[in-house]
């Protein structure tokens, strides 16, 4: 392993990667690693498709029919978030709280200034989708655990499916 060192403001982060993670990343910020590319999971793909899916079922159903899709089956560890531009879920994980009446993910990212770390990742979305790197709680476990995410901005909203790293290094 190596470390990777990234200037966030006057903080440094340094993260224990190899080498060619490290040359993955785009941005660092808070928590957040921005990444280059679609890592090289299988579980990526689905994250991706899952984000696809919800994007075309909402062009033709609204908001409604995303949640109607996805609600009940959105406990597991692969499961669909959706966020308006100022963070509060529309649809995420019960398990996490995501869904309580004012839940907004700037209240549960996990350290730091959580609006330093949630704006970058939305104005990188609004560019292309993107895949996020972050240590976030893992529903299954309730533990927080690095997790991959697939992001992508469509009418204002954030679409975003990923995976919990654990058992694929």
């Amino acid at each position: 392993m190596s470390n990777c060192v990234t200037a966030v403001s006057s903080l440094v982060i340094l993260v224990a990667l190899s080498t060619a993670q490290c040359a993955n990343y785009l941005g660092v910020t808070g928590d957040v690693f921005i990444l280059k590319a679609q890592p090289d999971y299988w579980l990526a793909k689905t994250a991706k498709d899952k984000v696809d899916a919800a994007i075309k079922l909402y062009k033709t159903g609204g908001m409604s029919a995303v949640i109607a899709a996805y609600g009940a089956s959105n406990t597991s560890t692969s499961y669909l978030t959706v966020q308006n531009e100022n963070g509060f879920y529309l649809l995420g994980n019960p398990k996490l709280g995501e869904m309580k009446k004012g839940a907004n993910a700037k209240s549960v990212i996990l350290s730091g200034d959580s609006t330093a770390q949630y704006q970058p990742v939305w104005q990188a979305a609004l560019k292309k989708p993107i895949w996020v790197h972050i240590n976030w709680i893992n529903p299954s476990t309730m533990k927080v655990q690095p997790a991959v995410f697939y992001v992508k901005i469509y009418d204002h909203l954030m679409f975003s499916s990923g995976f919990y790293e654990e058992g694929l290094l």
